[in-house]
């Protein structure tokens, strides 16, 4: 069959054109993103119970909904969020992989049965459902001139824009920040009300019936006795839309004498809420930050909202501008682009290292046509499998060029050899040889694929990382493989020249020969002396086996490395109960210290009022900033020595507190970059308890020498104040707690009415006292309620108030009160090992009713610790049988296992020199290894075999098969070690992930072609025995 692919040289050429053509057109339709889909997707359920606290909604709201939805089908875990300013949040979070279009309706289901005991009002506003992303890919800030009002602004964009973008393919979510929704605010007086006799309820009452949208019907509609020639709509009153209408909505009449609103309230078209603050470095914007759907394209998803807004900006009205303040897509395309670079430096580095063994252009050729083939067909493989191009792909396809160029090197080498050793022409040396090799290529790619095709099956975020990089592998072995058989023998035949052609060689390639000669002898003396000092080698072997077992057992262990992502982010903290003016002053000041970095820095974006901590919540006392920095290659520092900055900048600080910190690896997992726990109180729920375990732990952490930072952000010591209705007295003056209540939330609520219509939208008409009736404690003096009798009670001699404390963020996780804990380890310390700390502080300090869980990236680190040893176990036993197969031995396969180890050593022994973590990524180069390390072994081997049962001894077939094979292990490993080196060695955006890639598959590599090529003969000595003929061996 191989005779046929070499004497038709035109077929084997279509093959792997076909193959390029499928390859080119996958790559053209192939997405573009920084990692596949492996963030855990999430369903975020959100409520807003106006004028209620954390602890209210705590009770009436997070409790019956967490109830219900704990459990749902595919659930990993769920958090929750209440914060003062009335807003729920909770977040369900689903094991990776999981079609929320399967789990959706469960979810739905189990909160609608939750719907019927939550307050009125809460179901009034409405619950929301909806897929969501953590993963934002981009923030717009919208701005205007003095001309534009800054609430029109909020509200055009919501019109205008943010209508436009939600239907964009890609956009996951859009949120608004800084919003200022429209709201028609009826500004209460409530000395006006008393002295007038006025009710809350009479107001409401008001607005009730006059603002009103009807329905009249229609004049001589059908059915008609035949005579009408027309119908004509009867027209009546819509809801109101201009403030003077509200202003003149009668309250009450008394005779000619009318009480309207604008008699006991100032009336004005405002905003619903003014509760944050959105900056772009120091102006006031509204912010749009567009989260990706889990399922997008991220670069496709960026261009087309980019197109959006361009076309959408040619409608703007005069003084609108809009400016992309973040950018998610820069680290994307800038870590693509370094990987290209890397892929185009390995492909030239690897054609050098064949031009230098081959030696002859022509020769040379052949692997520069070869290349292309596999790894561009590639490509078409990665496509019907739904992969997309990211790193890990990209990663595999930069390792598959050493690999598919072996293939091609063992063909091309032997080929010259039988033809400089028979004097024969190149067409029968192609023949001989594939005769020859055709079973070692064939193993070689079955070895191959045994090491990567068991990730395939592996579950998780980390099973999926896993099957990207090896799976991409594998489809580039198959085709070098099929490659190798068809088309290199083809090109040998037709480009070689036969050995009387050979002209003289170059003086330095003589010299290198001569040199590479005496290597040659002095591997060969090498291979002599261990096979007649077996005994001992053995033991040194099983030294080197004890010696890898305490590297990986002393390697630190890592999950994935912290990038430089281009940006960093900043939480800024006020004393309790700071106000959002006095908040925005110390952002300003701290904005105006980031940005004098001009070398450095490019724009802050600051979310004044937002907790990002506490996943969003509102609070006056926090700001959230981000800092986007200038390109990789314009600032000369790395993002921590900025963070560094940044925090001694905090600590010089008495006004509040600054954490400055990077963001995770991988997007939409986490939004701090550290090791995140929460603590959970199973069974009383008590805040200062929580509080008090939650600062022992910390302190505990703290105290600890490699831990840089330990914090959390639950703080139930803010100022509040209580009022109680005393029953008795209200009672006595004929008042009902309710109407008490409602009249508070009034005051201070605010209290939603009905609606009022503007810009084709409704929004709310609320009532609220005016702020100078409601800026202390004492103006509850200033409220009243009619009882009865129609008298005027005020509200403070029904009350009894005092000042306490409550937390204005309360945190759930799994049903249960939690705060979570955040850790920052110093560098060399990790994962793991902070995850210990914390583990042994948290069994220390909690009581029995307390228990510790993980989030977030550290929950993937705790869930997915095994995965990696399952897959090398896994790839070994593969491995094994396929050999066994191969040779039709059980034993014979020992030889290439044995060899496994000193891949293993060299590639521990370089990462503990250069200090790296035994991370993701230089766990998934290990099983790399493991296939390319039994490759070595196989050619020498596979030839040792051949000799064998040709009537040779044991050791002198080893002997002789070392001697044939050294030269193409040399050439195959160096050109593959080279073409791994600009990965060792990159830099900028993603480069960390590179190292450690890079750095265990050069380490690998030198240990099995330094160390093992010299035991493998023994071993080979050692399991075949060494005076054992073929015919004293019975193994079928």
């Amino acid at each position: 069959m191989l005779r046929f692919f070499i004497k038709n040289p035109v077929f084997s050429s279509v093959i792997s054109i076909i193959i390029v053509l499928c390859g080119l057109v996958a790559i053209i339709n192939l997405p573009l993103a920084e990692y596949p889909n492996i963030a855990p997707p999430t369903i975020t359920i959100s409520a807003h119970y106006p004028g209620a606290n954390a602890e209210t909604i705590q009770k009436t709201v997070a409790s019956p909904i967490e109830d219900q939805v704990n459990g749902a089908n595919q659930m990993i875990y769920m958090n929750s969020v209440m914060s003062s300013n009335g807003d729920y949040n909770l977040v369900v979070t689903f094991a990776t992989g999981t079609d929320l279009n399967a789990v959706i309706g469960d979810v739905l289901n189990r909160l609608n049965t939750a719907l019927p005991m939550l307050p009125d009002i809460v179901q009034s506003l409405g619950v929301t459902m909806r897929k969501s992303s953590q993963n934002m890919l981009m923030s717009i800030s919208m701005q205007g001139d003095s001309r534009i009002d800054p609430i029109y602004l909020s509200n055009y964009v919501y019109r205008a824009i943010y209508t436009e973008l939600v239907r964009v393919k890609g956009v996951g979510d859009v949120d608004i920040v800084g919003a200022r929704t429209y709201s028609m605010r009826i500004w209460i007086d409530p000395n006006k009300m008393a002295k007038l006799g006025v009710t809350l309820s009479e107001v409401e009452d008001a607005i009730k019936s006059q603002n009103v949208q009807v329905a009249v019907g229609q004049v001589a509609a059908p059915p008609s006795n035949g005579t009408s020639l027309m119908t004509i709509n009867l027209v009546g009153q819509s809801y109101y839309s201009d403030p003077k209408q509200f202003e003149n909505i009668v309250i009450r009449a008394q005779g000619i004498q009318y009480v309207r609103i604008k008699d006991i309230a100032r009336v004005e078209l405002g905003a619903f809420s003014y509760d944050t603050v959105n900056k772009l470095n120091h102006d006031s914007t509204i912010g749009l930050q567009i989260y990706l759907d889990p399922t997008a394209n991220q670069l496709a998803a960026h261009k087309a909202i980019v197109q959006t807004m361009d076309e959408l900006s040619k409608q703007f009205p005069d003084g609108m501008t809009y400016k992309v303040a973040f950018d998610n897509t820069k680290f994307i395309n800038k870590a693509l682009t370094n990987v290209g670079e890397t892929l185009r430096d390995a492909c030239i580095l690897v054609v050098l290292v064949v031009f230098l063994f081959l030696q002859k252009g022509r020769a040379t050729l052949i692997p520069i046509l070869t290349i292309p083939v596999a790894v561009i067909g590639t490509f078409a493989g990665m496509y019907a499998l739904g992969f997309s191009i990211n790193n890990l792909t990209l990663f595999g396809l930069i390792l598959s060029i050493g690999i598919v160029v072996d293939d091609s090197i063992v063909v091309i080498e032997n080929v010259e050899r039988i033809m400089e050793e028979d004097k024969c022409s190149a067409m029968e040396a192609s023949i001989k040889s594939m005769e020859e090799v055709a079973g070692a290529l064939i193993a070689i790619v079955l070895v191959l694929c045994c090491a990567f095709i068991p990730s395939a099956f592996l579950g998780g975020l980390t099973g999926i990382l896993y099957q990207q990089f090896a799976v991409t592998i594998a489809i580039s072995v198959v085709l070098s493989g099929i490659v190798a058989l068809t088309l290199t023998p083809a090109l040998c035949a037709i480009l070689l020249k036969d050995s009387a052609s050979h002209g003289p060689k170059n003086k330095f390639f003589t010299k290198f020969n001569e040199l590479f000669e005496k290597l040659t002898d002095g591997y060969i003396w090498a291979v002599k002396h261990l096979l007649n000092n077996r005994k001992f080698f053995l033991s040194v072997f099983g030294g080197l086996l004890v010696l890898t077992s305490l590297i990986y057992y002393y390697l630190p262990v890592g999950f994935i490395p912290n990038e430089d992502k281009g940006f960093f982010t900043t939480q800024v903290t006020l004393p309790n109960n700071s106000s959002l003016e006095r908040t925005n002053a110390v952002v300003d000041k701290y904005i105006t210290n980031l940005l004098g970095d001009k070398e450095n820095v490019d724009n802050t974006i600051s979310l004044v009022g937002v907790d990002e901590l506490h996943a969003g919540a509102i609070k006056t006392n926090v700001a959230t900033v981000t800092t986007d920095l200038r390109d990789w290659d314009e600032r000369k520092v790395d993002v921590n020595v900025l963070i560094d900055k940044a925090n001694q900048y905090g600590s010089q600080q008495k006004d509040a507190s600054f954490i400055a910190y990077n963001q995770p690896a991988i997007d939409g997992i986490s939004n701090t970059n550290g090791i995140e726990m929460y603590i959970q109180d199973k069974v009383n729920g008590n805040y200062f308890d929580m509080d008090k375990y939650a600062k022992a732990i910390t302190d505990e952490l703290n105290k600890n020498p490699d831990i840089a930072k330990s914090y959390y952000i639950f703080n139930p010591y803010n100022q509040a104040f209580s009022v109680l209705v005393n029953v008795e007295r209200a009672k006595y003056y004929g008042l009902t707690v309710t109407e008490i209540y409602d009249a508070l939330l009034a005051n201070y609520g605010p209290d939603l009415v009905n609606y009022f219509y503007r810009m084709g939208d409704l929004f709310w008409v609320t009532i609220q006292s005016d702020y100078n009736n409601r800026r202390l404690p004492s103006n509850l003096s200033n409220i009243w309620v009619k009882n009865e009798s129609g008298s005027m009670v005020p509200v403070n001699s029904v009350v009894d108030s005092s000042m306490t404390t409550s937390p204005d963020v309360i945190e759930r996780f799994n049903d249960y009160l939690a705060t979570k804990i955040v850790v920052e380890p110093k560098n060399g310390v990790t994962i793991n090992q902070a995850m210990q700390y914390m583990q042994a502080a948290a069994m220390k300090i909690l009581p029995k009713e307390y228990s510790y869980t993980w989030y977030g990236v550290s929950y993937q680190q705790d869930s997915g610790g095994a995965t990696s040893a399952f897959a090398f176990a896994f790839g070994m036993v593969m491995i094994f049988l396929v050999l066994a197969g191969q040779f039709e031995m059980w034993r014979l396969p020992l030889v290439v296992i044995m060899a496994i180890p000193f891949a293993l050593f060299g590639a521990g022994a370089i990462l503990f020199i250069r200090g790296l973590d035994n991370d993701l990524y230089f766990q998934i180069s290990l099983i790399t290894l493991l296939g390319l390390s039994a490759k070595n072994s196989i050619l020498i081997t596979e030839f040792a075999i051949d000799h064998w049962r040709n009537g040779m001894s044991t050791v002198d077939a080893a002997i002789i098969a070392a001697r044939l094979r050294f030269r193409p292990i040399i050439m195959t490993s160096l050109a593959f070690i080279l073409g791994t080196l600009p990965l060792a060695i990159a830099h900028g955006a993603n480069s960390n992930a590179e190292h450690s890639v890079g750095t265990g598959i050069i380490g690998g590599m030198l240990g099995s072609t330094l160390i093992s090529i010299v035991f493998v003969p023994m071993f080979f000595v050692v399991i075949m025995g060494k005076k054992q003929r073929p015919h004293e061996v019975i193994e079928k």
